[in-house]
């Protein structure tokens, strides 16, 4: 008998309701392999889902125990199709089980062949694993809802954060003004990575009117309070984008008072968009920082670390 481990959600709460279940080696049907898990990414809306909040939440609440986690990298250990022998042993990675299912913080996981991807050679399994959902919200962010042109005047709030330092990136690279916001020992650690040096960094407790009087384009990661006080300053923006929070709703009433177009977005798996983030990510467009990595046994921690943004960037679950 196979066993391995998993992580799962018994009951709503804090960190400490995390636990490490043993179980069996699943069975593949046709069109899924079994992957090897290498690495997991502790994403807020994992943390939020554990703590009994939000849509995946609410969809999940009968089917408890769940495990949680849309982020991973590991290798194919077996296939439900004889004809899919040659993925056996590729390193792969992609945004599973997404919306409701989930399923990465496991040491094994079946998914559809079509919801991953092979990492690209050059591309480390840890940057993989961080990369999905995070990309995927920073590019449906800049390019989708955003459409940064060259010559943009972009103002990222939150950029040392998991989404905000990869949608930095991005409207950087399309040719934008960057200007950001983030805590200066934050900023430290991505400059040592050579990530945000040509940015204009601005300080968010000294924020005025002048400071965003020339923005056309706010990528918000942030929420609350302080997304409010910024919005309330813009005179011209062209768009405001923000992330689901429990201010989204404000923001965009806010935003209709002012004549700013507030837009509220959930990201979608969409597998072209991750092959090109994999591709920016090999030739040195982007970058991910991982900002921490816990063990399997240390899953409560990796999620007081995401929870209380101790870290800038990424929070990497290490399964293998």
């Amino acid at each position: 008998m196979s066993l391995y481990n998993a992580i799962s959600i018994p009951f709503f709460g804090d960190s400490h309701v995390l636990r490490i279940d043993e179980l069996e080696l699943p069975s593949i049907n046709p069109q899924q392999v079994l992957i090897k898990t290498i690495a997991a990414s502790v994403n807020p809306i994992d943390c939020k889902t554990r703590a009994g909040l939000g849509w995946a939440a609410q969809e999940n609440k009968d089917k408890l125990p769940w495990t949680p986690g849309y982020d991973m990298s590991g290798v194919v250990a077996a296939v439900g199709d004889p004809k899919l022998s040659d993925w056996v042993g590729k390193l792969v990675f992609g945004m599973i089980g997404f919306p409701f299912k989930g399923g990465a913080y496991s040491q094994y996981v079946v998914v559809n062949l079509d919801e991953v991807l092979a990492v690209p050679d050059g591309v480390n399994t840890l940057s993989a694993a961080a990369l999905p959902l995070a990309g995927l919200t920073a590019y449906q962010a800049t390019i989708k809802n955003a459409n940064i042109q060259p010559g943009d005047n972009v103002l990222v709030l939150g950029a040392t954060g998991g989404v905000g330092h990869i949608a930095a990136q991005i409207a950087e690279y399309k040719g934008a003004h960057v200007s950001v916001t983030g805590s200066e020992a934050k900023r430290q650690l991505l400059s040592s990575a050579s990530i945000g040096q040509n940015w204009q960094w601005l300080d968010a407790g000294n924020l005025s009117p002048n400071c965003v009087a020339k923005i056309d384009k706010v990528i918000d990661c942030v929420g609350g309070d302080f997304s409010l006080a910024v919005l309330a300053m813009l005179d011209s923006a062209q768009s405001y984008i923000t992330l689901p929070t429990i201010t989204a709703q404000a923001l965009k009433d806010l935003g209709q008072d002012k004549a700013i177009n507030v837009t509220n977005f959930l990201v979608e798996s969409n597998q072209n968009q991750l092959q090109q983030l994999a591709d920016w990510l090999k030739q040195g467009i982007i970058n991910v920082y991982i900002g921490q990595t816990e063990s399997i046994q240390n899953v409560a921690i990796a999620h007081q670390i995401v929870e209380q943004s101790k870290v800038a960037g990424k929070t990497i679950l290490m399964l293998d």
